[in-house]
């Protein structure tokens, strides 16, 4: 039998799996094993990589949500496992070929009357990752890291039917039984299926220039975000709102809410286009266009420098002393429908946000440098280092050289977030431990490194990028001026 026919034939054993899995049930089945199951066809892939039908570890769901993407060739099915889920220990090829012959039948854990569908093995994926079915941490998780399309909404409700940590159903829970529905039919499993990209929306007329995100909520940590001008699509902008609340994931603690003055133009790139004059502000505003660059010209052409970002205007003194309640980000007008196009674009808004939260930019991260200006610069924040050593690093975390302003990691720490070239797609960086503890560093309150992405791990050391590979984002960190006025609000 050829390969093909055979991974065929897999797919079809793995859909039957689904359906078998949803039959009438005193509870929700998290899967099932196949009454009478066959031999796996020569170098199939099974989801049951371990041999064990009874519990799912994270790397049986990471291979379950890979099939359920419509990727069927176990190298691929690896790739896809290893490099845009980042599963650590790496999966191996001998691991998915190898694997026991029961697939993972998925249940209809959303709610759409189709089980076995990517939403569902996404959400399975959730559980194994996170250890929990709290709603709002599977919401956040698949949307923010798995980044799929529309947004998964559980209710509290349907995330109680859920299977719990250590993939023990709950009892004594009402379930509904619907009827499946086939799942659609296999792909060609010759072509590899990344994570989904959202649908290009259908064009409606602009909003009215500037809107801004809706109003903050009181406590916690607020970025709202401004659009000075209509040249993000709809599309976009949402894009851009969600790398804000994911940042808000990361830094949970309220600062003092100020009153900002500052003069139009005042900033680089005619930022502000109006005068701030007594604006409210709680606890960071961030003004975006999609028109031009901030440091000039308005657009460097395609795929050079993507986007700019970083702090401007008055520091805050006394709470959150050093930090700036005021940031711009410009991204580059010939390469933003394509970056969002390919996926990117949450991933290099949330870089550009990082630089507007003053990630190395600033007094504060110039006062935590090591060896500026020399060969090796390391950033010497106590936080970012522990993390950084718990990593396997070795001393303070060493920052890129440029000239200036020194305000990325090295590259030599992989698939980082703030390093100066994001990996190409589909591979994702990841928002990591020592940047979130270099949060705490600069002074922000209540950083939650728990929610950090949980997959990071540190490569081998000197470790890079391959030359040319990659989305350039060095020389985006953009700063000041310093000036206008802050007034502490009661």
């Amino acid at each position: 039998m050829s390969p093909r026919k055979r991974l065929l034939r897999l797919m079809s054993t793995f859909s039957l799996g689904v359906l078998a899995a949803c039959g009438p049930a005193s509870g929700p089945s998290l899967l099932s094993r196949p009454e009478t199951s066959s031999p796996a066809p020569e170098g199939g892939v099974a989801a049951y990589y371990d041999g064990n039908p009874q519990s799912v570890t994270i790397r049986d769901a990471a291979i379950a949500f890979a099939i359920a993407s419509r990727i069927t060739q176990p190298s691929q099915i690896v790739s896809f496992v290893n490099n845009v889920l980042r599963l650590q220990p790496p999966l191996t090829l001998a691991e998915v070929t190898g694997a026991n012959p029961n697939p993972v039948a998925i249940s209809d854990f959303d709610g759409d009357g189709t089980p076995g569908t990517m939403r569902d093995a996404a959400i399975l994926f959730a559980i194994a990752t996170l250890q929990t079915r709290d709603a709002n941490r599977i919401n956040t998780f698949v949307n923010t890291v798995l980044r799929l399309q529309p947004p998964l909404n559980l209710t509290p409700e349907q995330a109680a039917r859920l299977p719990g940590p250590g993939f023990v159903p709950p009892t004594g829970l009402p379930t509904a039984s619907p009827s499946p529905s086939p799942p659609p039919p296999p792909e060609d499993p010759s072509t590899p299926t990344p994570l989904p990209v959202p649908p290009t929306p259908t064009p409606s007329p602009p909003p009215p220039t500037p809107t801004s995100s809706p109003s903050p909520s009181p406590g916690g940590f607020n970025i709202e975000i401004e659009f000075i001008d209509n040249s993000l699509s709809p599309s976009q902008r949402e894009v851009v709102l969600r790398a804000a609340r994911r940042w808000e994931q990361i830094i949970t603690g309220d600062l003092p809410d100020v009153a900002l003055t500052l003069q139009a133009g005042s900033c680089r790139a005619g930022f502000p286009p109006t005068p701030l004059v007594n604006r409210p502000v709680d606890d960071l505003l961030v003004q975006v266009t999609g028109a031009r660059l901030l440091s000039g010209p308005t657009s460097d052409g395609p795929g050079s420098l993507l986007a700019q970002g970083g702090p401007c205007g008055p520091w805050r003194s006394g709470i959150g002393d050093g930090l700036y309640p005021y940031g711009i980000i410009g991204f580059d007008p010939a390469d933003l429908n394509q970056l969002e196009a390919q996926g990117s674009l949450f991933d290099v808004a949330l870089h550009e946000l990082g630089h507007a939260l003053g990630f190395g930019l600033g007094e504060k991260w110039r006062s935590l440098l090591l060896n500026s200006g020399t060969s090796n610069p390391r950033f010497a924040g106590r936080q970012a280092t522990a993390e950084y050593n718990s990593l396997g690093g070795s001393g303070n975390v060493p920052v890129e050289v440029e000239t200036p302003p020194e305000g990325h990691w090295r590259e030599t720490l992989g698939l980082e977030l703030m390093t100066p070239s994001l990996p190409p797609p589909p591979a994702r960086p990841a928002l990591s431990r020592i940047t979130a503890a270099a949060m705490q560093d600069l002074g922000y309150p209540g950083v939650n490194l728990a929610a950090a992405d949980p997959s990071y791990t540190l490569p081998p050391e000197g470790r890079r990028l391959p030359p040319g590979e990659g989305l350039f984002l060095g020389n985006d960190a953009v700063f000041g001026p310093i000036g206008g006025e802050l007034r502490l609000l009661p």
